[in-house]
């Protein structure tokens, strides 16, 4: 059960440094099965880069509310940043490299190589907590903006109310390859014809040789006898 889509929250460079792979201590935490568990991918050819990371609760019986956050809002869109998971079911979530950073970075690939995209620094981080029963009914009767600023509201109440947050944080990989592989610069090819050649004569192909007269056959083979001695 997801909210409205929009841009994900910002989080500073140190809040994302901060966060664990697990839950921190302090109470019975939450917890989401995330895939990918350890880095987003994100290729920078073609139009309409995206990552789709699944949330899953294992829980058998409790709700599980989750946000995503990033320390560059202006670049991804996740949809949804926010939502509701029910007991054993998963949640997709779309993030979408930003067209005009995709290309930009796209160009710096290009003119620099590998080297361009190594060492990004974009971190994402998945927080989840149990959602306490009363908020999982009223929620079930509201929808769109209404139900994302109430689970807004939650998570602004979440340390108040003593439930325990759990972390995790994911990398980001951009690559120039379809689905995460490698690739190489654009580089301009001439497509000139390729001769293969003996010395500077030309060999004929196997199709001109089945078109040729005997005579031509004979000028052929003296002209190769030549440039071989």
């Amino acid at each position: 059960m997801s909210t409205d889509p929009s841009a994900p929250p910002a989080i500073s460079p140190a809040a994302a440094a901060a966060a664990g792979a697990v839950a921190p201590s302090g109470g019975a935490a939450a917890s989401l099965e995330i895939t990918p568990d350890d880095a987003l991918t994100f290729s920078v050819r073609g139009t309409g880069s995206k990552c789709v990371m699944t949330l899953r609760n294992p829980d058998e019986e409790g709700h599980v509310a989750f946000k995503v956050k990033t320390t560059q809002p202006r670049r991804y869109l996740v949809r949804p940043n926010q939502g509701l998971i029910p007991p054993k079911k998963s949640e997709e979530v779309t993030i979408l490299l930003v067209d005009k950073d995709r290309a930009a970075l796209l160009r710096d690939f290009d003119q620099i190589g590998p080297p361009a995209l190594e060492g990004c620094k974009d971190k994402f981080l998945v927080q989840c907590c149990h959602a306490p029963l009363k908020f999982v009914s009223d929620h079930a009767s509201k929808s769109g903006r209404e139900a994302g600023e109430a689970l807004t509201a939650m998570w602004g109440a979440s340390g108040a109310g003593g439930r325990t947050v759990s972390n995790k944080k994911l990398q980001v990989r951009h690559v120039a390859g379809e689905g995460g592989t490698a690739a190489t610069p654009s580089v301009g090819v001439s497509a000139d014809r390729v001769k293969v050649e003996i010395g500077s004569a030309p060999v004929a192909s196997p199709e001109n040789i089945s078109a040729m007269s005997s005579d031509q056959m004979l000028t052929e083979v003296t002209q190769l006898r030549k440039k071989v001695c």
